[in-house]
């Protein structure tokens, strides 16, 4: 096994991406909000790094927090659960307490539908994979249990496709994210009752001769699509084809300061969110 070097180049990058106000922004200069905020800091801790001014940083996700417990991308906007599932993330890497945990925890479950999904703003009648995964990872995350969770299992199965990817909803095809999500969560719940053969095949269909993974069969290699792939893979505890040729791969889409880009051809700056994927495949292939 090939062990690749991460400099301190890499460490830097997310500090760089902290404001005044403690939050991060996705890349340098930009403003903070709560998304940005845990990749940056969930990206150090992989590394071991230390968070800069973790005190202040708490204090400015605690502005994000609303009267009915939910979170919001920053002190301005209305609560989502993307936001509350970050910042939820965000106390438990800094190993702090929720605020007001149960009115959060009661805010999330408010979104649950009768499918056993959730969605947000509960405004809307139908669940998604997306939300229904900020909900489960968030309620995990704060030691409470999944309401209706068979309901909630039954939902994400119905998703499994006759490919055995997964879809965000019963009428798209199945793609890597939710593919990932579904599984993810199907986990936490304590649910196997699925194919796992056939999404585990369904997945390697992602990967291309560069060794990265894309969306879906047959589109350009991303990191996160790698990331996904790659961490989908080692919950089905399925070997990963052509690991240092993957990791590889990855390092070549890290730019000159530390940071990492959506593709190698990409010609967009580094962002917070992509560095976070590539170091966590990285840590997930063994390769750091």
């Amino acid at each position: 096994m090939n062990h690749l070097d991460i400099d301190d180049r890499c460490k830097r990058f997310p500090q760089l991406c902290q404001n005044n106000d403690g939050g991060f922004g996705p890349m340098p200069s930009k403003s903070s909000d709560t998304e940005s905020t845990r990749f940056a800091i969930d990206t150090l801790d992989l590394l071991n790094a230390q968070i800069p001014d973790v005190e202040n940083t708490l204090e400015w996700v605690a502005l994000c927090q609303k009267s009915n417990g939910g979170f919001s991308v920053d002190a301005k906007s209305a609560p989502d659960l993307a936001a509350t599932y970050y910042a939820v993330r965000i106390m438990d890497i800094a190993r702090q307490g929720v605020p007001k945990k149960k009115k959060c925890a009661d805010w999330i479950i408010s979104h649950q539908r009768s499918d056993g999904g959730f969605c947000c703003p509960r405004s809307r009648t139908h669940s998604d994979i997306d939300n229904t995964y900020y909900a489960v990872r968030a309620l995990n995350l704060m030691g409470q249990d999944i309401p209706n969770a068979p309901e909630c299992a039954e939902f994400l199965m119905e998703l499994q496709s006759g490919e055995g990817g997964f879809s965000s909803s019963k009428k798209q095809s199945p793609n890597i994210e939710a593919t990932y999500c579904a599984v993810h969560m199907l986990q936490i719940l304590g649910y196997q009752s699925y194919n796992r053969s056939k999404c585990i095949a369904w997945i390697k269909l992602c990967q291309d001769l560069s060794g990265g993974f894309s969306l879906v069969p047959g589109q350009t290699a991303k990191v996160s699509s790698t990331y996904w792939a790659v961490h989908t893979l080692k919950i089905l505890r399925s070997k990963i084809p052509h690991f240092n040729k993957c990791g590889n791969w990855i390092m070549r889409c890290q730019r000159s300061t530390g940071g990492f880009t959506a593709s190698i051809s990409t010609e967009e700056a580094p962002e917070v969110w992509y560095t976070y994927c590539a170091i966590h495949c990285l840590k997930l292939l063994a390769l750091i």
